[in-house]
């Protein structure tokens, strides 16, 4: 490790216990959003990482407030077919649909924004303030991180990153190696640190450790976050 002067690290998910907190904003929308009750945790969970993963790759320059709240409402929306696969056309044919189709539609999108507005109060992990204080004592600390903000709680001041880089940022989600890439270049030509001298900190195989393999990083530091299912 004293070989290495660099450190890219991912936030939600490694520093930001981001499944407790969407698990709790998703269980804070019931009965609005139609979670089956069979479904677990780790089920709920399941199904909103599939959801939020096709839509990072299908809007790769979307905010990830943006990405959040229509996460949220596509979950509805495959929730819904999931329960009534067969919905009567008829059913809202009355003279009052208009309205009540208005209204509904009103209250999803309220429920989105509350959902995305969420990510300010996930928790972090009780051992990430004291980590990065010390790292930073020893390394450059970049965060990379799919979120469009950072989170309130990370860093605490005085920070201990060095660079924050995001998605919108880069115009990427990870798990692109492009946004590995991006950050490479970042630490290569700011602060002299070769990729040969830079390792990946994080919890997820999919979002960090493979494409920082494919972005070149041949080594990384997989954090165990026992129990994680996104990623």
């Amino acid at each position: 490790l004293t070989h290495h002067t660099a450190l890219i690290f991912d936030v939600y998910g490694t520093l930001i216990d981001w499944e407790s907190g969407i698990h709790t904003a998703l269980a804070a929308s019931t009965p609005s959003l139609p979670l089956p009750a069979t479904w677990t945790r780790a089920d709920v969970l399941r199904a909103f990482g599939a959801v939020e993963a096709d839509l990072q790759a299908q809007h790769p320059a979307m905010p990830y407030s943006a990405l959040l709240a229509a996460a949220h409402l596509a979950l509805r929306r495959r929730l819904e077919a999931l329960l009534d696969p067969d919905p009567d056309p008829d059913a809202d044919a009355d003279a009052g649909a208009g309205n009540s189709d208005r209204d509904r539609a009103a209250a999803e999108q309220a429920a989105a924004a509350r959902f995305a507005a969420s990510i300010a109060t996930w928790p972090v992990f009780p051992d990430t303030p004291r980590a990065l204080r010390t790292l930073a004592e020893h390394f450059t600390l970049l965060a990379l991180s799919n979120a469009s903000f950072p989170a309130p709680s990370i860093p605490d001041p005085p920070t201990p990153f060095t660079s924050l880089l995001t998605a919108q940022d880069l115009g990427a989600y990870k798990p692109s190696p492009t946004t590995f890439s991006r950050a490479l270049a970042h630490l290569q030509h700011a602060h002299n640190a070769p990729p040969a001298r830079v390792l990946a900190v994080a919890q997820s195989l999919f979002h960090d450790h493979a494409p920082a393999r494919a972005a070149g990083l041949a080594r990384g530091v997989w954090i165990d976050r026992r129990g994680a299912v996104m990623g």
